[in-house]
């Protein structure tokens, strides 16, 4: 018997990314002097009031230590 692995939501995976962020005791304004943003990119992102760019996902993953799978077509 085969399983899918789950595929997770966009919402899913900022809430986990700002889990990280705050695990690792990082303000937002700490997170984007390391990613090389401006604090309100991160600030937008979290919020939901934008849908980031898959660059900028894996940016904030490499920096949070996140693990993720994309599946590229």
């Amino acid at each position: 018997m085969s399983r899918k692995k789950e595929q997770k939501s966009e919402k899913d995976i900022i809430d986990e990314l700002v889990a990280a962020r705050k695990a690792r005791k990082l303000t937002q304004e700490e997170l984007a002097r390391i990613m090389g943003c401006p604090q309100p990119s991160i600030s937008r992102v979290e919020s939901r009031a934008v849908s980031p760019t898959l660059e900028f996902v894996e940016r904030m993953c490499d920096v949070l230590g996140f693990g993720i799978h994309i599946k590229r077509f």
